[in-house]
């Protein structure tokens, strides 16, 4: 077999003869002994690989950022001021966990479910933003102060009266059609006092009992209660606490973000040969060149850089965003690798390589390699794709035979001189005695 012609497009043509078109060979495609990795294996490997970074993250937490740099950083001490603001607060549970207050409809111990959350908004108001180290009104509650320096009482009161109770000091409602549950109190002289309305008055049954309560603490944490939780919430003491518990705690978690996703998407594949990482070892796959050769070390570096940068995303001040960007990202990558055709994903288009099933499949270091194992291996895989391209010449039972016929092929570059010397040639002596001189 004839090995093709050359790459380049060009033409014979000869006067008389027809013309004969060389097409070049078609672009490099991966070779089919070549099986990229399946969408199964792919998504186990990184699911390992993932597992083991979350696992390390917070193994690294606990043997460093907890017993070592929460402790540095005055943890301790920050976190029991924090506490003590919010149980002052009188909004939450008596303990440290912070949870919100929750009460049934129905009278316990003499009080019922919106007593007692009536009962804890109003001493966050009257107490705690009055007496409390650190809390405050903000501007547009329109709270002021006296001379003195301590809070004007009938401008505190007059927002309670709105806040807490939805109403204008002349007794209307603020917003209109509304139901009413409160109303002012005619019977004494306090202008702020307020009791419940005419339809509330007396023994009142189950039904009215939760509707007292919704007022206060409805569902979807609506109410008077949740009004005051979200007033607590944009306390300026409160936010600076938060934010030093969050950086304290960012800190501390520092080194796990960065160091986990490094070990396991960085330095265990740049090392291990093929860019296996210990999922791919696990699910055996590995990482080649897009062409399906070796990959060199620069494209693997490239390779897991993009997957570590995307991992660092964790290093966001907020977490939760972090996290959230990081999934993301990934779902981005992980849908670009299910469109491929040629199973790649973002990062390894990016990289310059793809993922293989390292069972199933053979690679060489480059294109002569390869061509060197097929020759000397005419029944492997590789062989066989070489001779179906064309690159590799299929031995013939009758390759002698076929080159004494292309050697009797008298050569077109000489066929009229050849025609002229048989003119002057009378014998067959003199033709054999011609040959024998050449």
């Amino acid at each position: 077999m004839v090995p093709p012609p050359p790459k380049p497009l060009f033409f014979l043509y000869q006067k008389g003869a027809p013309c004969i078109k060389i097409v070049p060979m078609e672009s490099k495609k991966t070779p089919n002994y070549i099986h990229p990795a399946g969408y199964g294996k792919t998504t186990l490997a990184f699911l390992i690989d993932a597992a083991c970074t979350v696992a390390m993250i917070f193994l690294l937490y606990f043997a460093l950022g907890k017993p070592v740099l929460l402790p540095a950083q005055g943890y301790e001490e920050r976190r029991q001021e924090y506490n003590s603001f919010v149980k002052g607060s009188h909004l939450t549970q008596g303990d440290e966990s912070g949870t919100f207050l929750s009460y049934e409809d129905k009278f316990v111990d003499g009080e019922a479910g919106y007593q007692k959350y009536e009962k804890a908004v109003l001493s966050y108001y009257e107490d705690f933003c009055v007496n409390y180290p650190g809390a405050e009104f903000q501007e547009e509650d329109k709270v002021t102060r006296n001379a003195d320096g301590n809070i004007d009482q009938a401008s505190l009161s007059s927002f309670v009266l709105r806040k807490v109770y939805k109403l204008n000091p002349d007794g209307t409602q603020i917003e209109e059609g509304a139901d009413k549950y409160f109303v002012l109190n005619a019977e004494t002289e306090d202008p702020y006092d307020v009791a419940l309305a005419p339809d509330y008055q007396g023994e009142l049954d189950n039904v009215k009992l939760a509707e007292l309560k919704s007022y206060f603490a409805g569902e979807k944490n609506t109410g008077a209660y949740y009004d005051a939780v979200a007033h607590f919430s944009a306390q300026p003491r409160f936010l600076e606490l938060s934010a030093k518990l969050g950086m304290i705690r960012y800190l501390s978690f520092l080194p796990s973000f960065i160091l986990s996703p490094f070990i396991f998407f960085f330095l265990i594949p740049v090392f291990v040969p093929n860019g296996k990482t210990i999922g791919k070892l696990l699910a055996k796959t590995a990482v080649l060149s897009k062409d399906g050769y070796k990959a060199k070390k620069l494209n693997i570096v490239l390779h897991y850089a993009c997957l570590t940068l995307v991992w660092e995303l964790l290093l966001l001040p907020n977490t939760g965003m972090g996290i959230m960007s990081m999934m993301l990202v990934f779902l981005i990558d992980y849908m670009a690798l299910i469109l491929s055709k040629k199973n790649q994903s973002l990062h390894d288009k990016i990289a310059g390589t793809m993922g293989v099933n390292s069972k199933e499949s053979v690679w060489f270091a480059d294109e002569e390699t390869a061509l060197a194992y097929a020759k000397s291996h005419p029944d492997s895989p590789a062989a066989s794709y070489y001779r179906e391209t064309g690159s590799l010449a299929e031995a013939s039972p009758h390759a002698d035979e076929d080159t004494l016929r292309y050697d009797s092929i008298v050569d077109l570059s000489t066929i009229g001189k050849a025609r002229e010397q048989a003119k002057t040639i009378t014998s067959f002596d003199e033709f054999e005695n011609r040959d024998s001189k050449k």
